[in-house]
This record gives C-alpha cells, structure tokens and sequence, in this order.
C-alpha cells in the first residue's frame, strides 16, 4: 500500500469519524430541545386549565389572581401550538367582544411574539394566529391596552 493510500484511507476515516460524531451531537441537542419544548408546553396547558377552572368555580379571590393568570397568557403564547393559540383567542374574543380597540403599537408587539414563536420552532402556517388575537391573549387578566 502506496503513502498516498494510506493518507487517503486514514483522511477518509477521520472525516466519517467527524460525521458521526457531528451527527451524534445533533441529534442529542435536538432530542433535548424538543423534550424541553415539550416539557414546557404541557406546563403551560396545565397552568391554562387550572386558571379557567379557578374562574369557573370562583376560587380566584385570592390578591395575585390578575398577576398569575396573565402569566398564565404569557407562557401560552410562547409554548401553545398554533392550534391552541388560533382556537383560545376565538375564545377569548367571543368571551370579551367589548375589548378596546387595539393599538398600532399593541400589534408591532404581537408580530414581535409571532417572531419570537416562529425562532423557537413554530411555522403559523396560513397565518392561523394573527396579531389580533396575540394582544387579545396577552391581554387576558388585565384591562386596557398593553
């Protein structure tokens, strides 16, 4: 076997070698990812249910209610799938028609969480989520304009 064989046969071994490895590690950091996003999502569900259950059996007498339900707003927006998103502000719209009007600057905030969804993995393909409802969302649990 010529020097410029063994050079080739022992460059091609540690490029697969770095492939593999570089696979490997990819797929790690991207498993972790979508176990945190998941992880993160099931908390928010939960937080969501237990805010609605406590308005529907009036257990929200508490002081920091307004604070915690808007939290509650908050972590939907960022770990609810579109689905969710584009379903709970139908809701939250039908449940409060009388809303303010909503602000220029309220919906160049909305885009902003859209954009924010959209780095962290979330396609809103046809546009399901709109604007509209992110500051409808965010607003819940708090009065007036943001």
């Amino acid at each position: 076997m010529s020097a410029l064989e063994t050079f080739l046969i022992s460059s091609l071994t540690t490029a697969v070698g770095f492939l593999f490895y570089y696979l490997r590690t990819w797929m790690k950091e991207k498993s972790q990812s979508k176990a945190e996003l998941e992880q993160n999502k099931r908390a928010s569900l939960k937080r969501m249910l237990d805010s609605h259950s406590e308005i529907l059996f009036n257990k929200h007498h508490y002081e920091n209610w307004h604070y915690n339900f808007s939290e509650m707003s908050r972590n939907i927006l960022l770990w609810g799938s579109d689905e969710i998103l584009e379903e709970y502000g139908k809701y939250v719209m039908g449940r409060h028609p009388d809303y303010e009007k909503i602000k220029e600057h309220e919906l160049h905030f909305a885009k902003a969480i859209l954009a924010f969804r959209k780095e962290i993995g979330y396609k809103n393909k046809k546009d399901k989520v709109t604007p509209e409802q992110i500051v409808i969302i965010f607003r819940s649990g708090y009065k007036g304009n943001i």
